[in-house]
């Protein structure tokens, strides 16, 4: 979670083009372009497949890194 949340892209960087249906198609895929073509991508992903399989490492996603992650988009 600490790699992902240092190589992560903490804003989307989407210019204003007026279509709220645009912008969120570039954000999106922004983000699922991070996910599979870097490390740190691979890495979440792997994270979270683990944590299908595992009670604690599902809580501590919820409760410790998901709040922080929510942060960055509200901004």
């Amino acid at each position: 979670m600490d790699l992902y949340n240092t190589e992560s892209p903490t804003s989307t960087q989407i210019p204003d083009v007026g279509s709220l249906e645009i912008e969120l198609t570039k954000a999106s895929l922004q983000i699922w372009r991070f996910w599979k073509e870097t490390a740190s991508g691979q890495a979440f992903r792997q994270l979270l497949a683990s944590c299908q399989h595992n009670a604690q490492s599902v809580d501590r996603l919820r409760e410790v890194y998901m709040p922080s992650r929510r942060k960055i988009t509200k901004m």
